[in-house]
């Protein structure tokens, strides 16, 4: 849309064009025109021209008179910004439809999407090329160049919103790099669902020491570089506690524990399985955390996802379809953002509500602050607290 705007009422900039004309053709020009056109053009000799010509050029005149000529142009670096800019999202989403379109996956879930997604980057892809067809660029030539703030950009809007949104799209694909993380900036949430499964891990070997424990998986050296992808990943901490990072739970019907859903695929980003030891109710507890980097009203619309895995993972315990149990014992959100709790949790608002010590244990249900730079004891205290809340302690200890 603001490109098709930018077509209808372009900037132009006045250049100046040199047009070359025969001598013979020039009715009128000026001293100057025909200074030029003698110092930078061929000289031919006219016997004719002895008589009207000065004495001095000896009847030699140009073979073509060079006269100057103003034109509007469209060929102004702001336009070449955009269509250079057309150019690579263009290529940039065909490339990533071809990828889609030829990756296998086993998920069916996931291969669905794929489909979707490869269609959608072809007609996005479509729709940029169409716009390179727009008589705007029709003068403008192809080049690629550094982008950043003109004078243009800065008082034309049009041409600022272009600007604004070529920023939020090199943002999402860009390699904007920190002092070791090759980490996308639009990917940040990636990052700290990594980062949360590593603090919540090594609070693990804390809580439940195990001496078999190997994390090895979760790093590949290459050279001076060191890779940190945990995939689908699950430990076990002494036989006491088993942490899973983005466990895949298929239909119950299909998984070898009968633990599933009973509709989709689905893959919460932490899966959290008590034993008996732990958990003061006897049977295995299983505790669903989900990382989300969001703040304030960002959390409430995460709330969706929590309370779905708390409803739709379960468990037939019988013969029958009758027995289909729910095996969520707990839900909570792990985010960056923090709450100072002072008043009762019926008088609070969401999403302060989420983070209230009884709304959490009560509903088993809630949200949990995990900030950078939070201490290792913290994360022991964070981790035993929502064990504490799904096996009843902390009610009981309230009561």
């Amino acid at each position: 849309t603001v490109i098709r705007a930018i077509d209808r009422k372009p900037v132009r900039v006045l250049r100046s064009t040199m047009d070359s004309i025969p001598f013979q053709k020039s009715h009128q020009f000026t001293s100057s025109e025909l200074m030029k056109s003698l110092t930078r053009g061929k000289i031919i000799q006219a016997s004719t021209m002895k008589d009207r010509w000065p004495e001095a050029l000896e009847g030699r005149i140009p073979e073509r008179i060079y006269k100057a000529r103003k034109t509007l142009g469209l060929d102004i670096r702001e336009h070449r910004d955009i269509k250079a800019a057309l150019k690579f999202w263009s290529s940039w989403l065909s490339l990533i439809a071809e990828r889609l379109a030829t990756t296998r996956l086993d998920d069916r879930e996931q291969s669905i999407q794929k489909r979707k997604w490869a269609l959608r980057c072809r007609l996005m892809s479509r729709k940029l090329n169409t716009l390179l067809k727009l008589s705007l660029f029709n003068e403008v030539q192809d080049s690629r160049q550094p982008v950043y703030s003109t004078q243009i950009y800065q008082r034309m809007p049009l041409y600022g919103q272009f600007l604004t949104i070529y920023n939020n799209f090199q943002q999402g694909i860009a390699n904007i790099v920190g002092d070791f993380l090759q980490v996308p900036l639009a990917r940040t949430y990636d990052l700290y669902e990594v980062w949360t499964f590593l603090r919540l891990t090594h609070a693990a070997t804390i809580l439940f020491p195990d001496t078999a424990f190997n994390p090895d998986i979760l790093f590949a050296a290459n050279g001076r570089t060191i890779t940190v992808s945990p995939g689908a990943t699950c430990f076990d901490f002494g036989g006491q506690l088993r942490l899973c990072f983005q466990r895949t739970y298929k239909e119950f019907w299909v998984e070898e524990d009968g633990k599933g859903t009973y509709s989709r695929y689905m893959r919460p980003d932490f899966a959290i399985e008590v034993s008996n030891e732990a958990a003061t109710n006897g049977p295995k507890i299983l505790i669903i955390l989900d990382a989300k980097y969001r703040v304030e009203t960002g959390l409430n619309e995460a709330l969706s996802s929590i309370h779905m895995y708390k409803d739709a993972l379960v468990q037939m315990e019988g013969d029958t379809y009758d027995s289909v149990k729910k095996i969520v014992t707990g839900a909570y959100l792990l985010t960056p953002d923090l709450y100072t709790i002072n008043a009762g949790w019926k008088n609070l608002k969401m999403p302060a509500r989420l983070f209230h010590p009884e709304y959490r244990s009560n509903f088993r249900f809630g949200a949990v602050t995990m900030q950078p730079g939070i201490k290792d004891e913290e994360v022991v205290s964070l981790l035993r607290m929502i064990i504490a809340d799904c096996t009843g302690e902390n009610k009981s200890k309230t009561e």
